[in-house]
């Protein structure tokens, strides 16, 4: 049974036992969810994917592709045909080329355009854009819809290179997810915050924050989370590793949805310790489709992992026991398949039909 708080004034921190300084007290309409049960719990039984590959980090699998990044090879992606796991092509050697990528970050945007497959690559030195994945076969190399490219003597004034997550909106600006340090924010305040960046007139939002801690008293490594965009672009997910909540945000409303399966929320000492101790991960990556949250909570740690698996209210749905380590999720939720990379970066296939309902 959920135990729902809806804050209607900041008079109510007392009865709902919310410190402003301590725990992730921010505004009126935000909603605090406690002590959540699952309704259902599945065990999950996978295979692995025998993908010729050394060492991938991210991955879209998505209609008849396989999109790969990968980590330490002379090509930095590979795009298999998904059926038969034959090689199409290989990208992005490292180098100082125009399409060349220093270093990859992770994958975790996508979509369609006029029916064909999208996805968003960062060079971390160099440029952001969207790949068109039938494009880049056909034509063997790089085809990009849209790319935006760093300045290489002030790459460091850009909102998009002092970011961690970067969602690219339609309207051709961004939703950043501040780096605390690059950015300089951490000066000003540690709480995780996202802007809106508008790449053309070079404007950008005032910060919109996840939580409301008092920022002298945590460090930077405290705040570490994992975040998904809802495809519509109105809400995303935030999962930390080690204070123990989700928190939903609602871009439009500007209001929370904060979520725990314990009697309260951290203090900022409570996690604190659970860092120092190393003892805890709750969610270290985060998953979305149009319907589901997929919060990949290494809580136990103890050869096995789980996903806490809510709906865009904050409703929980199930949860999905794995049956070991696992890392770097990706849902295709037209297949109902989930892939995921283990300690030994096998990528694994599990079937997501127990969920009854269209992820």
């Amino acid at each position: 049974m959920c135990i729902l708080f809806v804050l209607f004034s900041l008079s109510c921190k007392d009865k709902s036992k919310i410190q402003g300084d301590e725990k992730p007290l921010s505004k009126e309409t935000d909603v605090f969810i406690r002590q959540i049960k699952f309704p259902v719990t599945y065990n999950l039984e996978g295979e692995v994917v025998p993908l010729d590959i050394l060492k991938p980090t991210s991955f879209v699998v998505v209609d008849s592709f396989f999109v790969v990044g990968e980590d330490n090879a002379e090509s930095q992606m590979f795009i298999f045909n998904r059926n038969t796991l034959e090689l199409l092509v290989s990208l992005f050697p490292k180098g100082d080329g125009p399409d060349d990528i220093i270093l990859m970050a992770p994958i975790y945007q996508w979509g369609k355009v006029d029916n064909e497959l999208e996805v968003w690559i960062n060079s971390l030195y160099k440029y952001h854009g969207a790949l068109n994945i039938n494009k880049t076969v056909a034509q063997n190399k790089p085809v990009f819809n849209t790319k935006y490219v760093f300045n290489q003597y002030k790459k460091t004034e850009s909102p998009i290179f002092v970011s961690n997550h970067k969602f690219a909106l339609k309207d051709s600006s961004f939703y950043l997810s501040m780096d605390l340090s690059r950015s300089g924010s951490i000066r000003h305040n540690i709480n995780k915050n996202i802007v809106n960046y508008d790449y053309k007139t070079d404007k950008m939002s005032e910060p919109f924050y996840v939580t409301n801690y008092k920022w002298e008293k945590i460090s930077q490594l405290l705040m570490a989370c994992d975040m998904g965009m809802r495809a519509d672009e109105a809400k995303i997910a935030v999962g930390y590793r080690y204070f123990n909540q989700l928190v939903i945000l609602d871009m439009k409303t500007k209001s929370r949805i904060y979520i725990t399966q314990e009697p309260d929320f951290f203090t900022v000492e409570e996690a604190h310790n659970k860092q120092s101790n190393k003892s805890q991960f709750y969610y270290s990556y985060v998953a979305v489709t149009d319907h589901l949250i997929f919060a990949l909570n290494q809580k136990d740690k103890v050869n096995t992992c789980h996903f806490d698996v809510f709906d865009w209210e904050g409703k929980p749905v199930c949860q999905l026991r794995m049956p070991g380590i696992f890392y770097s999720p990706f849902i295709d939720s037209e297949t109902k398949m989930l892939y995921v990379l283990n300690e030994n970066f096998d990528i694994w296939s599990f079937k997501l039909d127990v969920i009854n309902q269209a992820l």
